[in-house]
This record gives C-alpha cells, sequence and structure tokens, in this order.
C-alpha cells in the first residue's frame, strides 16, 4: 500500500475521490516500463490517503514510515533532500501557451 500524506481537507478529497475513481473505472492493460522491470496495474500498490498538518508534517511522517509520498513544491524539494533523506519520484514541466 501506497500511503500519500496530504496537507488539508481540500488535498484529502482529491485523493479519496481518486480512490475511488480508481475502484469504479480501474486501469486495464496498463503496463509501465522502468528500467529492466514492467509494472502492470494488479501489481501496483493500493492508494491510502494519510492527512499530516503541512508539508514538513508530511516530510516527518514519510521520514518515519508513516506516510510514502508527497506532493512538494520545487522550493520544498531542497529541504526534502536535504534534511529528510528524500528524492524526486516525479516532477511536472509546464508548458506555456
Amino acid at each position: 500500500m501506497a500511503r500519500w500524506c496530504v496537507v488539508n481537507e481540500n488535498e484529502l478529497a482529491k485523493c479519496e475521490a481518486l480512490i475511488e475513481a480508481l475502484k469504479v473505472y480501474g486501469v486495464r492493460n496498463l503496463e509501465t516500463q522502468i528500467g529492466a522491470h514492467t509494472y502492470t496495474y494488479e501489481k501496483m500498490p493500493k492508494l491510502k490517503c494519510v492527512l499530516g498538518t503541512d508539508q514538513y508534517d508530511c516530510m516527518l511522517k514519510i521520514f518515519t514510515n508513516k506516510a510514502d509520498l508527497i506532493e512538494l513544491g520545487t522550493g520544498l524539494s531542497y529541504t526534502a533532500g536535504e534534511y529528510y533523506n528524500m528524492i524526486p519520484l516525479v516532477a511536472e514541466k509546464y508548458i506555456p501557451g
């Protein structure tokens, strides 16, 4: 199970809606290649939402194995790596237009 730490009620609602959407619609025939490994949806972990008080609390929860994932802005990425031994898993790139 992957535990996603969120920092407010709005994020919690979105996280819970994602879990419900995955139950209803699922993801069929999804395969992801990561290095030499191929993962299918059936092998991917289920998602659980964990409510933290703020992003620092979520980083602490990950550091102490009470959560696994968090969405962080660029500004806190350094803090996460330097003080909580975290590394980025995914990054977004916005293209104007």
